[in-house]
């Protein structure tokens, strides 16, 4: 058996059950919330113990942290509804007080059978879904190319890392042998219909889906970054870093990003790259005093070099 530890709080799982589990925050939640991935199912538990336990009747192999949910990636068959024990779960697991999230309003929420979802919103063609908040269901993506959006539906774009502080994913195609960086937005529906006639979005749901708007991508190796990890040039600005084991190579890719929200990055773009000779790498957490301090705490790259 497997244990997870939260304060007082003790969790347990069954080591036979493939979990994989990450905290993540969420809209409108100031706790952080631990997320368990198991077979068909994505278990939330807060604070105090508390636990939603969303059904997925659809293979998701991952699941990522990001600053307002959780990003779940789906399998390579994950396009293929598959056979749900807990699709059979009684509606009041999936339906609570939100005062429970700290909220003090309710919010319904069905749970997704295989006849419901071929009727949502694109969830089972989506190759990336997003969860923002407990008692919803997991959305749709969509990604940005010429100003246009269209459903996010390729399995082979694996994603390796993204942020909880910055709305940041990278990821490996491993068809087209590419590393790419991509911010995550929000997107209202008309704009994704406009690009998506045919399918049939309902308005009651959200007024929002994310959008993902690739801003670096890569050929720098035949298989995936070993690690991928985020540090801060010195005046604060991000680098996100990819260790490449084949080429003893770490990349390092610095993102031009607008401050001038206080509480979160505006505009974000690539702006330089380059290579340094690595087969080891970590980020290390740095004070400078008599730098001004952004949204990210200064983070040193630590490296040990090949000679």
């Amino acid at each position: 058996m497997e244990y997870w530890f939260s304060s007082s709080q003790k969790i347990r799982f069954s080591k036979y059950s493939h979990n994989e589990a990450c905290w993540c925050r969420m809209e409108a939640l100031s706790d952080a919330l631990l997320c368990v991935l198991q077979v068909d199912t994505l278990s939330i538990y807060d604070v105090t113990g508390e636990v939603v336990s969303i059904p997925l009747p659809y293979a998701v192999s991952s699941i990522w942290s990001l600053p307002f949910g959780i990003l779940l990636q789906k399998s390579s068959d994950g396009g293929r509804m598959v056979s749900s024990s807990s699709s059979l779960l009684n509606a009041r697991d999936l339906t609570r007080p939100n005062k429970e999230f700290g909220l003090n309003y309710n919010v319904a929420c069905q749970a997704q059978t295989p006849e419901s979802a071929n009727k949502s919103d694109g969830t089972i063609i989506s190759s990336h879904l997003i969860l923002k908040h407990p008692l919803e269901v997991p959305q749709a993506t969509y990604f940005e190319e010429r100003s246009r959006l269209s459903m996010m539906k390729d399995f082979d774009e694996k994603t390796i890392w993204t942020s909880d502080r910055i709305p940041l994913m990278a990821s490996y195609h491993k068809g087209k042998f590419q590393h790419s960086v991509w911010q995550v937005d929000g997107a209202t529906y008309q704009e994704a219909m406009d690009d998506n006639a045919m399918l049939s979005i309902p308005r009651d749901i959200s007024q929002h889906k994310f959008a993902f708007r690739k801003i670096w991508q890569g050929k720098c190796s035949q298989s995936a970054a070993n690690k991928v990890f985020l540090a801060t040039d010195i005046d604060g600005m991000p680098i996100i870093c990819f260790l490449l084991h084949e080429q003893k190579t770490l990349l390092a890719v610095r993102i031009q990003a607008d401050e001038s929200n206080e509480e979160a990055f505006g505009d974000i773009k690539s702006h330089i790259s380059w290579n340094i000779p690595a087969f080891a790498a970590a980020p290390v957490v740095v004070t400078r005093p008599r730098a001004r301090v952004g949204l990210l705490p200064f983070t040193d790259i630590l490296i040990l070099t090949p000679e």
